[in-house]
């Protein structure tokens, strides 16, 4: 059996939706509907880059996912991961009874200073564009949040408009992360992580790009509500 399972791709198509609805429900000034259209726009090419960046993280994941077969009546788990195989073999409390084992998550992360001369040059390739996307994905969220909040709070009065997973991943895992934080991704079963290697303490610990994308979503739909 495979301990992980592939990313599912989350939707920012909900939030898209609830964007067009406010504007056709609103009077809204020639500038603010370019804003409005700015924004949808933004947030459809987002979409396009969510898709491709599980895409990614799932053919990632095929490569490094480790695989498990549990024999329960010898007590024994076989593991292979990236070609290599071990064998387990583990201890029953009470010899009469097998072990039951379940399915889990799996994460698999890399620090991305380091090069591997003997890595696939196509698994660096996938590593790059990943990386690319994911940074380019955190920061244009980022401003969609600081102009929506702006364009809604002037027509609504509501203020102070954030989507923590996004900030925080932004502020403390990109612009202001630790000059001792090793730069570091993962690839995973909820997407791709930012910087999974944390020094003790961090502010952050990122949940992984489909819970985040998720919030991101929903936090939209609830301010244009």
């Amino acid at each position: 059996m495979k301990l992980n399972s592939n990313a599912l791709c989350p939707s920012l198509v909900p939030a898209i939706t609830s964007l067009q609805k406010y504007v056709f429900k609103h009077i809204l000034t020639k500038k603010e509907l370019e804003i409005a259209s700015q924004i949808d726009r933004t947030l459809r090419r987002l979409d396009t880059d969510v898709k491709k960046l599980i895409l990614l993280n799932n053919k990632l994941l095929e490569g490094d996912a480790l695989d498990i077969y549990h024999d329960e009546e010898a007590g024994i788990l076989h593991l292979t991961i990236g070609g290599h195989q071990m064998e387990i073999r583990m201890k029953r409390a009470d010899p009469s009874v097998p072990i039951k084992i379940g399915e889990g998550a799996t994460l698999v992360g890399y620090k991305a200073n380091s090069l591997d001369a003997l890595e696939d040059e196509n698994i660096v390739r996938m590593k790059l564009e990943m990386e690319s996307l994911l940074v380019n994905f955190y920061y244009s969220c980022f401003k969609v949040m600081r102009i929506l909040g702006k364009l809604i709070g002037k027509n609504t009065g509501k203020k102070n408009y954030n989507c923590e997973e996004i900030t925080m991943v932004r502020n403390w895992l990109f612009e202001h992360a630790d000059d001792l934080d090793i730069e570091s991704y993962a690839f995973s079963s909820t997407g791709p992580v930012v910087r999974p290697i944390a020094n003790i303490g961090r502010r952050w610990s990122d949940a992984g790009l489909v819970p985040n994308t998720e919030s991101f979503a929903t936090s939209i739909i609830k301010l244009l509500d």
